[in-house]
């Protein structure tokens, strides 16, 4: 719930300065609960495809106390991150000759 009131704050505040956020700013509708997305980043974290930087202290307490539901907002929003970077995005196709 509070992802989609930050997107619409967001919006909102991006439109007030001008900026197209109608369609550059976009909600993301979770189909997972929060614990399973959490838990589906162990195994990248163990192989080393995630790597933490001491100087994110705020993150690295969220995941050091994940388990009691107050500090589970970081690693959650890391792994929407990580997804986010993961899909694919669209390509640009070169016009063909006979067009």
């Amino acid at each position: 719930m509070a992802q989609e009131f930050f997107v619409d704050k967001l919006k909102e505040a991006l439109h007030f300065i001008g900026y197209p956020a109608h369609n550059r700013v976009k909600k993301i509708q979770q189909r997972q609960r929060k614990e399973l997305r959490i838990e589906s980043m162990l195994p990248d974290i163990e192989k080393g495809d995630i790597i933490f930087n001491k100087d994110h202290v705020l993150l690295l307490e969220h995941f050091e106390r994940y388990g009691s539901k107050w500090h589970d907002d970081g690693p959650d929003a890391l792994n929407m991150a990580i997804e986010a970077v993961k899909r694919p995005r669209a390509g640009v196709i070169m016009k063909p000759s006979y067009l």
